[in-house]
């Protein structure tokens, strides 16, 4: 077998499809360029023409918008931060009676012990009084331990509280 031949022959093979080939891209490249429409046949509506003329204005109005809402959005963010911190004040507030009134009953039985000369009567008055403060105090005393965290949490991290709350909002 000539090798010489079956190589030529494989070749012009080879150059025949090739040349189909390209002449196969070139015509499905120039029928694209002619399907596509050009500049001048482009009509524009006239919405189109209103914002082109416009845009520049409404965007300078939104920046103008944005430029005088900003100081009030930070001065109510401020605000906010401010309520929050009230806000763990009031819930730090169980906690704080809570403890008065314990420490007022326990001032109460510290008074009766030490004095053993008064009437019965008295003594049974500001113990009755020391047990109330007792129960109200150690209830009260149970809610603010509820809120404690809460509170400390409103008080030393307001900010994250206003932006929790504008997240909502939004």
């Amino acid at each position: 077998m000539d090798y010489y031949n079956y190589f030529k022959r494989q070749y012009k093979f080879k150059l025949k499809k090739m040349k189909q080939l390209l002449f196969t891209i070139f015509v499905i490249l120039g029928l694209t360029l002619n399907a596509q429409e050009k500049k001048n046949d482009i009509t524009t509506t006239q919405t189109e023409r209103i914002i082109d003329k416009y845009s520049d204005k409404i965007i300078d109005g939104f920046n103008n918008t944005i430029d005088k809402v900003t100081p009030m959005a930070e001065e109510g963010f401020a605000i906010i931060v401010k309520l929050k911190f009230i806000e763990g004040v009031a819930y730090l507030l169980p906690f704080i009676i809570g403890i008065i009134l314990l420490i007022l009953s326990t001032i109460r039985f510290k008074k009766i012990r030490y004095v053993k000369e008064l009437p019965k009567e008295y003594i049974t008055e500001n113990n009755t009084y020391g047990f109330i403060y007792l129960i109200v105090g150690g209830i009260i005393f149970i809610i603010g331990l509820l809120t404690l965290s809460t509170a400390l949490t409103h008080i030393f991290v307001p900010e994250w509280y206003a932006i929790k709350e504008i997240m909502n909002l939004i």
